[in-house]
């Protein structure tokens, strides 16, 4: 709507990109960031995050020259340092990742991302003391971060220490519960399911085998022990706790591993106002959220519309957002060629270049 009044609104087109990036829409994030760079092409915080969107998208050369741009307009800034560190530590270019993480360092001795990320290119490279020694001062900026307790588990692992690597993964997952890495690592270590861990007990009876519970920054998990590797986050659109009400598992192709877990989102203007209800749609292929969608508020319900793989939603506002679940294969058909009879002509059969060049004459309409 802001950018319907305004389609030069650049803080719009940013917002809105940092929106799809989180809900993991790489090609609209970069859609997005490029018109607000559009509109302000000398902000470095813009090229920054369009790069990001490029490394979700796979699109490595894209994003090193947005974040070298992004250098060029704030040769100061060590988070584009740290952040192309990290891409070229990705890309197995250690020797200029570790380069550029030190830069970031350099410029800043207290960011803590940039000890993170050259900790994670140390293990990489077998250096597991360097690494310690950065997570380490990492740990001292940001106690209990959850990716710097991931990684120097990581390097407990590999030098087997093994009831340290457990207790450090243990620790990353009361910060993060959702960190695949982290429950990866536990599991490969104890052998057994990591389940929540930081999270309180489950917030109200289970529907159809949906639990919910409360992590210890606020946010809210729905797990099912069917789904062991299913976490899916709930978003609230108002006061309240969630409150799973349903549960649909399509199981028909093209919709095929395809749920829909419908709950309540809470209440609007207060206690006494209109219940909201939200539907998170989950990929069990690929274990995660695709979108959060409403389903009503009060009595008005959203229009829900399904075109094969794809679904389109439209709120109460009229907003449309149109979500393509699975790609439809596309039906091969064999092609028939059409003869039209010749009555009454001669003409040369198709099978003369197969009699060694001999020509058979054929006629119709005798």
């Amino acid at each position: 709507r802001a950018i319907a009044l305004n389609a030069r609104y650049e803080d719009a087109y940013r917002n809105r990109g940092d929106v799809h990036l989180a809900l993991g829409r790489s090609s609209k994030a970069i859609d997005d960031y490029s018109r607000a760079i559009r509109y302000a092409p000398r902000d470095a915080v813009l090229y920054l995050s369009r790069a990001q969107a490029y490394v979700k998208a796979k699109q490595y050369a894209l994003s090193v020259k947005d974040m070298k741009q992004a250098i060029e307009l704030d040769p100061q800034s060590a988070r584009a340092y740290q952040e192309r560190g990290s891409l070229r530590a990705k890309l197995k270019s250690y020797d200029s990742a570790l380069a550029d993480l030190s830069q970031s360092i350099a410029i800043n001795p207290k960011y803590a991302p940039a000890y993170i990320g050259r900790a994670g290119t140390y293990l990489k490279l077998g250096l597991h003391d360097q690494g310690k020694a950065d997570i380490k001062v990492a740990l001292a900026i940001a106690p209990d971060d959850a990716e710097a307790l991931r990684i120097r588990g990581e390097i407990f692992e590999a030098q087997g220490r093994r009831k340290d690597a457990v207790a450090d993964f243990r620790k990353a997952l009361k910060r993060d519960p959702l960190s695949r890495r982290s429950r990866d690592g536990l599991e490969h270590l104890t052998g057994e399911p990591a389940g929540l861990i930081g999270t309180s007990g489950p917030l109200g009876d289970p529907v159809e085998g949906w639990s919910v519970t409360r992590t210890a920054d606020g946010r809210y998990i729905a797990t099912n022990p069917k789904f062991p590797k299913m976490r899916a986050p709930l978003e609230m659109y108002g006061s309240g706790e969630p409150r799973v009400l349903s549960w649909e598992l399509k199981n028909k192709k093209p919709l095929k591993g395809i749920g829909l877990l419908r709950y309540d989102a809470g209440t609007f203007e207060g206690e006494e106002g209109p219940r909201s209800e939200q539907v998170a749609i989950i990929d069990l292929w690929r274990n995660s959220v695709v979108s959060i969608e409403p389903h009503s508020v009060g009595e008005s319900e959203a229009s829900w519309n399904w075109y094969g793989g794809t679904l389109v939603v439209t709120d109460l506002d009229g907003a449309r957002n149109t979500l393509k679940l699975r790609k439809q294969r596309k039906v091969k058909r064999k092609s028939v060629a059409k003869v039209r009879p010749r009555r009454g002509r001669w003409f040369r059969s198709r099978w003369s270049r197969r009699r060694g060049g001999i020509t058979y004459y054929r006629r119709f309409g005798d």
